[in-house]
């Protein structure tokens, strides 16, 4: 039993989560006032840095799988943040952020950089810089192996 806790502890993928979950409910929480959750906020951050992206692309750079993806746009389409069109390759659908997705991101902003910065603050810069490089070795392992 005891070998079964131990690994448990160790486990990287189970800690990882665990962090992920904590997080991810500290920003929902934080964004609340916004009406939209850390995940939505992703993702319309980064549909608007590719300005318009395939569903495909979207998928690779956020490490979604497409069925999730497509779950979560189709709750950002509902709430017309984003519109979905097919392209000239019919196989392809690219995904642009609408005027009012602009909006929310402008609307989200301020209560994500508050609450980046007492997470930051309280677990201080150097740590935080060590940790962001340490998760991006982690998930080119994972991705790439």
């Amino acid at each position: 039993m005891q070998e079964i806790e131990d690994a448990a502890k160790a486990c990287v993928c189970g800690n990882l989560r665990k962090a992920s979950r904590a997080i991810t409910q500290f920003y929902d929480k934080q964004l609340g006032p916004s009406g939209i959750t850390i995940t939505q906020l992703a993702l319309l951050r980064t549909i608007s840095i590719g300005n318009s992206s395939t569903i495909s692309k979207i998928s690779k750079d956020m490490y979604m799988d497409r069925t999730t993806l497509t779950r979560n746009l189709d709750l950002l389409k509902k709430q017309d943040f984003i519109k979905i069109e097919s392209s000239s390759d019919k196989r392809k659908r690219i995904v642009t952020l609408t005027n009012r997705g602009k909006a929310q991101i402008t609307k989200a902003l301020p209560l994500w950089e508050r609450a980046q910065g007492v997470i930051i603050e309280k677990f201080g810069k150097g740590n935080w810089r060590e940790i962001n490089t340490g998760l991006k070795e982690i998930s080119n392992i994972a991705r790439f192996n």
